[in-house]
C-alpha cells in the first residue's frame, strides 16, 4: 500500500517503524539526549496517551502546534463534509492566532532568546508551506501568513537565517509539485498550480538585543486550548 511522509525506517532491516511525527519526534529528540524536547513531544507515552514529562505549558503548545496546525491543514483539505472543513479551519486559525500572540512577545517558541527549540521545528515546515502549498491546495486561504501574520512572518525569516540549511523557495517550489502532483484524490488532473510562496527576504530585527521583554513565554495564549 501506500505510504505518507514523515516515515521512520529502520535503515538495517527495511522495517516501516513509524509515520507519526508526534512519536518521531520524542524517539529522535531522546536519543539526540534533549530530554526536554523529548518530554514535550511524549517520549515515553503510548500512543494516544498525554506526553510523560516536561513542563505543561510545553505540551500545551506542542499540542497546539501537531493537532491544530500541522494536522489542521490537512483536516481542512480532506474534509468531507463542510461542517467538518469548517471546523478544522476554525481550529486551525484560532491556533495561529495563539501562535501569532506568543510570537508577538518572544523571538521564538522555544522561549530561548538566541536559539529555536523543538517546538519551532516541528511549526516551521507547515508555515514555510503554508502560503504557496495549504492555502491553495488545501483551501485554507481564510488568512495568509505573509499578510494576516506579521510575527509568524518575521519568525519564518529568522528562522530562515538562524537555522543552516532551513527552508528556500526552490523547497517551497519542489514541496508545491509534490502536492499538486502526488495526491490525485484531490487533484485527479495533476495540473500545478502557480501560486506565490513564502517571502524569506523579509526585513525584521527579531534578533536584535533587548527587542522582547522578560516574560513568561506562554502567558495564558494557550490556555483557553487545553
Amino acid at each position: 500500500g501506500r505510504f505518507t511522509a514523515p516515515l521512520l525506517v529502520n535503515a538495517r532491516t527495511g522495517e516501516l517503524v513509524c509515520n507519526e511525527s508526534r512519536d518521531i519526534v520524542a524517539w529522535i529528540s531522546a536519543r539526540a539526549g534533549m530530554a526536554e524536547a523529548a518530554a514535550a513531544a511524549g517520549a515515553g507515552a503510548g500512543a494516544g496517551e498525554p506526553p510523560a514529562g516536561g513542563s505543561d505549558d510545553a505540551r500545551a503548545m506542542f499540542d497546539l502546534i501537531s493537532d491544530r496546525v500541522n494536522n489542521g491543514v490537512y483536516k481542512a483539505g480532506f474534509a468531507r463534509t463542510q461542517d467538518a472543513y469548517d471546523a478544522a479551519i476554525s481550529e486551525l486559525f484560532s491556533a495561529l492566532d495563539a501562535v501569532e500572540t506568543t510570537l508577538a512577545r518572544q523571538r521564538f517558541l522555544s522561549g530561548d532568546p538566541s536559539r529555536p527549540g523543538i517546538l519551532d521545528v516541528i511549526l516551521f515546515p507547515t508555515v514555510l508551506r503554508f502560503d504557496g502549498v495549504y492555502a491553495p491546495f488545501f483551501r485554507t486561504g481564510k488568512k495568509l501568513i505573509d499578510a494576516d501574520y506579521p510575527h509568524v512572518a518575521d519568525w519564518l525569516c529568522d528562522m530562515v537565517e538562524t537555522v543552516p540549511g532551513a527552508g528556500t523557495e526552490e523547497e517551497i517550489d519542489d514541496a508545491r509539485k509534490s502536492y499538486y502532483t502526488n495526491l490525485f484524490p484531490l487533484n485527479p488532473g495533476g495540473l500545478v498550480a502557480q501560486t506565490r510562496g513564502a517571502n524569506l527576504k523579509r526585513r525584521h530585527d527579531r534578533a536584535r538585543p533587548g527587542k522582547f521583554q522578560d516574560m513568561d513565554w506562554v502567558d495564558k495564549v494557550v490556555s483557553g486550548f487545553v
